[in-house]
């Protein structure tokens, strides 16, 4: 009897948490939206001022000796109006600390629903969502852990590997001492699933994340240590060439090949 009373106390737990996060979920959405908005409304503000300061080139004040005081009060007016415009634009654009605090809590109630979770009723989801919550909060180190195990879980599950290249360059670009090539890891992972399989089987958002993997090596072949002039283009170009079997015009290895030509 007390182990079924502890079990209903657990899935109670476990609902209550659900709850808290769904609730810390929707709190961080609202504020997106918000930001989101705002920004759309700053744009339209930016348009205005640019408006504004068309106009203002438009007037000359000095006619010869004679000043038109007429003239110099609509361009006062308009830079006026023009300083009201840009002090609203910085404004307008809410905190997104709000919505940062909110996956935060919200990744904190899904960690303690995984930790109380029987491992066989583990799903794939469950770590997705837990490390869609730390990425949100730029907990990118947890955030790649649990992305990692998702896809581990699910190998043919392609967002948890895009998120994965993502965290991998945000760390990255915390530590600036030194090139780490932390993206590289999951480059391989993916070349290793999708990159055996014939190309035209793989759907459209499966070949843009295998080419940018191909990429991601070919830059690190082609210059492992970041030092300046110890490049290698035998090293890179078979990587290149994967590249252009899967998409003739992909152009953000044009460096590369400018220079390895």
């Amino acid at each position: 009897m007390w182990s079924l009373t502890f079990g209903q106390v657990m899935a109670d737990s476990i609902e209550e948490w659900k709850r808290y996060a769904d609730y810390h979920l929707n709190k961080a959405k609202e504020n997106d939206q918000k930001i989101a908005e705002a920004r759309n409304e700053a744009r339209e503000l930016k348009k205005e001022a640019a408006l504004i300061i068309n106009e203002m080139y438009l007037f000359d004040p000095v006619s010869g000796a004679k000043v038109d005081i007429d003239k110099i009060n609509i361009l006062k007016a308009r830079e006026e109006k023009l300083i009201k415009t840009m002090e609203r634009e910085e404004a307008i654009i809410p905190s997104s600390q709000p919505s940062i605090e909110n996956y935060q809590k919200q990744a904190f109630y899904l960690q303690k629903i995984l930790e109380n979770t029987l491992p066989d009723s583990i799903k794939p989801d469950h770590y997705f969502q837990l490390g869609l919550a730390y990425y949100k909060s730029k907990q990118y180190v947890p955030a790649d852990k649990n992305f990692e195990l998702a896809f581990s879980l699910k190998p043919d599950w392609i967002e948890p590997m895009l998120y994965r290249m993502n965290c991998a360059y945000y760390i990255e670009q915390r530590n600036t001492n030194e090139k780490a090539w932390l993206i590289k890891n999951p480059a391989e992972v993916i070349i290793e699933y999708w990159g055996q399989r014939d190309v035209e089987t793989l759907e459209k958002k499966e070949k843009e994340l295998l080419v940018v993997a191909y990429e991601v090596m070919a830059f690190y072949y082609f210059n492992p240590d970041g030092n300046e002039g110890n490049y290698h283009c035998d090293d890179a170009k078979p990587w290149l060439a994967k590249i252009h079997a899967i998409d003739p015009d992909y152009n953000r290895i044009r460096a590369i090949e400018d220079y390895c030509d």
